[in-house]
């Protein structure tokens, strides 16, 4: 369950809940980076990933959870350096990912 070392080298600034499709706490680190900790406490399953953000110079700065009709939607707000200049970018995860 615990992970110290992914978190080790960072703090936690934002913690988010998605509860469908899966249950998911989503976590924001100081450095940019975004985790999860996926789990289920009826067949005591818990697995933690770091992930990855294609582009030169990428940032995380914000996430977000919106709740749809059938699944909880995953939203990004990401920086990229592009041909030297800053652009931000929401991005969204679907709900099949």
């Amino acid at each position: 369950m615990k992970a110290y070392d992914i978190i080790s080298t960072s703090s936690i600034i934002k913690l988010a809940w998605q509860e469908r499709p899966n249950p998911i706490i989503w976590m924001l680190m100081d450095n940019g980076k975004v985790l999860s900790l996926s789990y289920d406490r009826q067949v005591k399953f818990k697995a933690w990933s770091v992930h990855s953000f294609g582009g030169t110079d990428t940032v995380v700065t914000d996430l977000e959870i919106i709740p749809r009709t059938d699944y909880d939607q995953v939203r990004f707000q990401v920086n990229r350096t592009i041909n030297g200049a800053t652009k931000q970018y929401v991005e969204f995860m679907e709900e099949e990912y």
